[in-house]
């Protein structure tokens, strides 16, 4: 868990809530994801521009690296070589870090900012809310870069949450974007 307030990150047991451990981050640690390997997690730094990569074995900050301006929501692929993250600065952007150079790449996005995302299973595209004119559900192309769609929020206002749920056709999850709303 990421404690804004305390510039740390706390590991709890969920069945007692005794803390486990305290790692001190940078200042205002906004979310905490942990990789696949579960010996890295990487940490978004919301009042700058930084992610750090965490090890897990020797609780140390081994990297910052700048990935844009207010660096919030972490979504990882299922094989763990990309990192989306949700920038809340404007206008709307995310950062796209391939985990194993460190190497960082920004997609705009229509909108004010954004608010949390998702990754298909599959790894090919991101899902991420978008607040503000014009809201709605942006959803990025992640080998090309690009924006594959985006369908507006019937009224203004500031979607954040969402959840992705694929098409199930029997033994296959997928997910093909329709057209865009105008």
């Amino acid at each position: 868990m990421a404690n804004i307030g305390a510039d740390e990150v706390v590991e709890l047991d969920a069945g007692t809530g005794k803390i486990l451990r305290t790692i001190k981050t940078g200042p205002t640690p906004s979310e905490v994801l942990v990789g696949k390997d579960e010996r890295i997690a990487y940490v978004s730094l919301r009042k700058g521009t930084g992610l750090q990569v965490l090890d897990l074995i020797t609780n140390a900050i081994t990297r910052t690296i700048e990935v844009g301006t207010m660096p919030d929501t972490l979504s990882l692929t299922a094989d763990g070589a990309t990192l989306f993250i949700g920038l809340r600065g404007s206008p709307a952007k995310a950062a796209v870090v391939d985990t194993r150079s460190l190497s960082v790449q920004q997609v705009s996005l229509p909108g004010t900012t954004t608010g949390h995302n998702a990754v298909s299973a599959d790894g090919r595209f991101a899902f991420i809310a978008i607040e503000g004119r014009p809201a709605g559900l942006t959803i990025v192309d992640l080998r090309s870069l690009s924006v594959a769609a985006f369908y507006r929020y019937p009224k203004w206002g500031k979607p954040h949450g969402l959840i992705f749920e694929p098409h199930n056709d029997g033994d296959t999850q997928h997910y093909v974007p329709g057209p865009p709303t105008k």
